[in-house]
């Protein structure tokens, strides 16, 4: 098959859309299928992923035309993101334009399904969560947490709604606290100015996972999140997940290995809940889950069954 893909794979610190590509493309071309970037001659599939806007905007119009053109080309649009998470007006709008060529819908969770139906989306659609890389995301085996509790959490963007709110207070808790540390690693936000957290660059792939997996606990803050790939990664390193309550999909991936937290004191309680049970915490990672080969062979079924109900 030749799928078209309206976003480019990138090897450095990016989003979890940019990840989820970066990981089914490398499937595909395995499986000897050709992949291409750009708008060409017999193409099979177009796979359009709503996480850049830049690129939605740009390639929109000629996938309309490419498809009005070859109306047996089969689009599949996987949908991850709204305005609602990053505190935007014109996302939904874009989402649901490139909605109407799709011939398969697929949300990457079941909290941003329902946000859509109750913003008017009516069309038939699947729900195939997000899964992560296990030769960089994979748990220490054998870990013992210490009195010390350390804390991490990573975001590619620098956007607000990703919880800096929290990680303020937090920080603030941590000048009269020795007993917990907390990590940061990637973008912040500007008005993001910590004095006891500890700041770490963008990393990617496997520096990502080794970073992580010197951790005891992942925390998130992030607010109405589609679904998400920061938390599945830090779970599939092997680390119990404390996630706000208003983080959209993430609830979904994180209620079986972690705690639900809405303000600083919660989280607080959240901590001592995660060290009194440790591993029944990391036992209750389901790690096949959380990788993206299971995430792959998801999507590849949906393009096959795409392909068998071509023409």
């Amino acid at each position: 098959m030749k799928i078209f893909f309206n976003e480019f794979i990138k090897s450095s610190p990016w989003g979890g859309g940019v990840n989820f590509l970066n990981n089914f493309v490398a499937f595909l071309r395995e499986k000897g299928h050709e992949i291409v970037f750009r708008l060409g001659k017999n193409i099979d599939v177009i796979f359009i992923l709503s996480n850049s806007r830049v690129q939605y905007k740009k390639k929109t119009k000629g996938i309309f035309k490419y498809k009005k053109k070859t109306p047996d080309v089969k689009v599949l649009h996987r949908i991850n993101v709204s305005d609602i998470s990053k505190n935007t007006n014109n996302v939904n709008k874009l989402v649901f334009k490139s909605n109407e060529i799709a011939d398969e819908t697929v949300f990457i969770s079941n909290w941003l399904a329902d946000y859509y139906i109750d913003n008017g989306f009516n069309k038939p659609y699947q729900v195939i969560y997000n899964g992560c890389n296990p030769e960089y995301f994979y748990p220490e085996k054998d870990k013992e947490i210490g009195k010390k509790i350390n804390l991490v959490t990573h975001h590619w963007s620098s956007n607000w709604m990703k919880g800096f709110d929290i990680y303020v207070e937090l920080d603030k808790i941590l000048d009269s606290r020795d007993d917990i540390t907390f990590s940061y690693i990637g973008r912040y936000n500007d008005s993001y100015n910590p004095k006891n957290t500890q700041i770490i660059p963008p990393l990617y792939g496997k520096k990502l996972g080794d970073e992580l997996r010197k951790y005891d606990i992942y925390t998130t803050a992030a607010r109405w999140e589609g679904g998400g790939m920061h938390h599945i990664e830090g779970a599939r390193c092997g680390l119990p997940v404390l996630y706000h309550g208003d983080g959209g999909g993430i609830k979904e991936s994180c209620k079986n290995y972690g705690i639900e937290y809405y303000n600083i004191e919660s989280l607080l309680e959240g901590i001592n809940k995660i060290k009194d049970n440790y591993q029944e915490f990391r036992n209750n990672i389901k790690y096949d889950f959380l990788s993206s080969k299971r995430c792959n062979e998801d999507y590849y079924k949906v393009i096959l069954d795409l392909m068998e109900n071509k023409g």
